[in-house]
């Protein structure tokens, strides 16, 4: 007797039930690097030296809140470790060289070029790179050169709706004002000439028309049973007219309710100028323009320059210092939009006109004939097109602003609220109302008693 037919069962696969596996990006992220790189970027343990040079948020001293242990930190630390992880270096950080624990930037690129160190915890911008550095650059991010000066007095509302949208809107008002007044008065002595009514216009009405006056402010008119006249038709043209500047009224004033805080403060080079103020500028970076940039903008748009080192020139910027202008390195998400996040109101201002160069390469800084280049160059590349660079960056600025809140006990964030100086602009067009309606009351009082 044959077996019976077995019925056919469906099999699922285990990974439908299996709890999920750690979806670690990085270790995706690693495996993949090791690919692109084993190929010949094995370096089997050779011993690399670096050393910091403590300017946040490329590199700089953090303690774990946890164990309280202190390390280094900064995502200039973070591609140099990762780099020697992937490409099988010993990464040793020296705690001095030649009997200095803290060393100056210009002095860590001497000490590189002698020999001392192999990749130093600091960059150079490509664009003015030393004669005997390495011509295999590892490009470390975009960015841009530029002032930030100190902000003074936060904006009102009706000043910002001035410099944005005051000087058109009350234009646009006034025209359609006069036009309407102009339609309404013509239609009007056309259909009292139409009906052989002879009235006495008075030409003053072609200007003051309370009536265009109340449409256009989206106020309630009344009107009466003339819906289907001439007069009627106009009459809701213009209510409509009013409901839609009404409408981009509330529209512009909602942006202007939704937008950061705005502050007076220089916005050129030339108000920069005459200021007077003292600008920071780190030796390096003063040298490189002084070298590559004209000297006479020197002389004429930064007249008085004060120089210091990059390690202190970081302290004063991080401490929003405003006594001094501060020459910044501007990029997305740099520490000195970040650090202001964490403060009530902001200290320092940028503005686009004081950006002095831009699209700027970092680069890492390597001797001319570095073994390292080609692999560090490598590595960079494909750290950057696929986010770690920034996500680095980012972990590397947070650490430092942790640390910065800690150290000023401020660090809460105060939402922006309306001061009573906001409201002065509605006040003032309520008071100009009240005293029209008030000398008008009064011509009339006069008039009346002239008549009886």
């Amino acid at each position: 007797m044959p077996p019976p037919p077995t019925t056919a069962v469906r099999r699922f696969s285990k990974s439908i039930f299996q709890r999920p596996r750690s979806m670690s990006v990085w270790s995706d992220i690693s495996r993949s690097s090791m690919r692109l790189d084993e190929r010949s970027f094995n370096f089997m343990g050779r011993k690399l030296k670096s050393f910091p040079d403590f300017v946040p948020p490329r590199s700089f001293m953090r303690t774990d809140p946890i164990t309280g242990k202190r390390s280094v930190a900064g995502y200039l630390y973070e591609i140099v470790r990762n780099f020697a992880h992937h490409c099988n270096i010993s990464l040793e950080i020296l705690s001095s060289v030649n009997g200095k624990k803290v060393i100056a930037q210009r002095r860590l690129l001497e000490i590189t070029l002698q020999g001392q160190l192999d990749i130093p915890l600091t960059g150079q911008i490509y664009n003015f790179r030393h004669y005997n550095e390495s011509r295999i650059h590892a490009t470390v991010r975009m960015l841009s050169m530029a002032i930030a000066v100190p902000c003074g007095e936060e904006m009102a509302i009706y000043e910002l709706f001035q410099i944005h949208f005051g000087k058109e809107g009350i234009a646009i008002f006034f025209v359609l004002y006069i036009l309407l007044s102009n339609l309404d008065f013509i239609l009007m002595a056309v259909s009292e000439w139409i009906r052989r009514r002879h009235r006495r216009f008075r030409f003053l009405r072609m200007i003051i028309n309370l009536k265009v006056l109340m449409c256009l402010l989206n106020m309630s008119v009344h009107q009466g049973n003339r819906f289907r006249s001439v007069k009627g038709q106009l009459l809701h043209a213009m209510s409509a007219t009013g409901m839609l500047l009404f409408c981009v009224f509330g529209a512009q004033l909602s942006t202007l309710l939704t937008l950061h805080p705005h502050y007076r403060h220089i916005v050129n080079f030339q108000e920069l100028s005459d200021s007077k103020i003292p600008i920071l500028f780190n030796n390096l970076n003063y040298q490189m323009i002084e070298k590559h940039v004209s000297l006479d903008f020197l002389s004429r748009k930064l007249p008085k320059v004060l120089l210091v080192s990059s390690t202190r020139q970081m302290e004063l910027l991080s401490a929003l210092n405003t006594d001094f202008a501060h020459l910044i390195f501007s990029y997305k998400e740099d520490p000195f939009t970040n650090i202001q996040k964490y403060m009530p109101k902001k200290a320092l201002c940028k503005s686009p006109d004081l950006q002095i160069l831009g699209g700027l390469t970092y680069v890492l800084f390597l001797p001319k004939n570095s073994i390292y280049s080609e692999a560090v160059q490598r590595f960079t590349s494909f750290a950057s097109s696929v986010g770690l660079t920034d996500h680095w960056l980012r972990t590397a600025i947070d650490q430092h602003v942790s640390i910065l809140k800690l150290q000023r006990h401020d660090h809460r964030i105060i939402g922006n609220f309306l001061k009573a100086r906001d409201f002065n602009a509605p006040w003032g067009l309520l008071l100009v109302g009240f005293s029209i309606s008030l000398c008008v009351f009064v011509v009339e009082l006069i008039v009346n008693r002239k008549k009886k």
